[in-house]
């Protein structure tokens, strides 16, 4: 029934990285020139240079504003195929196999929207082209970023049941053991033990708070009630799993004082 120092480690370093974890889709789109700063720039110099007449002005700021539409309108749709690729590539626990296909949809919902805004940009005047900008920008923070943000919670919270698997199995090994060998009998083992339990069951609540919010919310709702933090109910899970494996820890160096060697 030993518990090694290392797994208690292990449990707290996956806190860490889990709580740093979160894939970025955008490196997909980095075969495209998706850095829109220069393009920026270059359009308020046009505004700015004093050289131009009025027409060759707007012709000059307007195919500068239809080439960053096009990059960014391509770059979205870039950034969102390879978070699709990465929820479709993720072993999503079965249970969840009905929201898994509503994101998906929503996922190919907001590639066709990047595509039928490009399609647009070629016919754009002047005041167009920055009204498309507007909206795009506006569609991006109100539809898309929410639903991207619920889509990596679902594929970090399923990479982390795993672990939480892996616990269950540990705890049910450590209550037989202890029950076999009548372990509680000593009042230090039954208060380690009670702990113990205490802390998986905390830790397993947790799990599915965050899997029902995760889950089940849909995009629109904001995604983990509207959270500011929309990692910190994962990570709170977490450190719950490892407060659990600390207790297995403590539980197996208390038995050892006992047992027979």
């Amino acid at each position: 029934m030993i518990i090694r120092r290392s797994g208690a480690a292990f449990i707290a370093l996956t806190v860490l990285a889990t709580a740093i974890f979160l894939p970025r889709p955008a490196s997909a789109a980095q075969d495209l020139d998706c850095i829109f700063g220069p393009r920026l720039d270059a359009i308020e110099a046009v505004r700015a240079d004093s050289s131009f007449d009025s027409l060759s002005a707007i012709r000059a700021e307007l195919g500068l504003r239809k080439e960053l539409l096009r990059s960014i309108t391509g770059c979205g749709a870039a950034e969102v195929r390879s978070l699709k690729n990465k929820f479709e590539t993720t072993n999503i626990p079965q249970d969840a196999a009905t929201p898994r296909n509503r994101v998906i949809d929503r996922l190919r919902d907001a590639i066709a929207h990047y595509e039928a805004q490009r399609e647009k940009i070629d016919g754009l005047g002047l005041g167009d082209s920055q009204e498309l900008a507007r909206e795009l920008r506006e569609w991006r923070r109100q539809v898309y970023t929410p639903l991207a943000e619920q889509t990596l919670n679902i594929i970090v919270w399923s990479k982390n049941q795993e672990l939480f698997a892996a616990a269950r199995n540990r705890f049910a090994d450590i209550e037989r053991t202890v029950s076999r060998l009548k372990l509680t009998e000593n009042e230090d083992i039954a208060r380690l033990f009670a702990a113990a339990r205490t802390n998986f069951e905390t830790a397993e609540a947790a799990n599915i708070s965050v899997r029902d919010d995760v889950i089940e919310r849909t995009p629109t709702q904001g995604g983990l009630s509207g959270k500011g933090d929309t990692l910190l109910p994962i990570k709170q899970s977490l450190e719950a799993l490892s407060a659990t494996y600390k207790s297995f820890f403590d539980l197996s160096e208390a038995a050892k004082d006992i047992l027979p060697r």
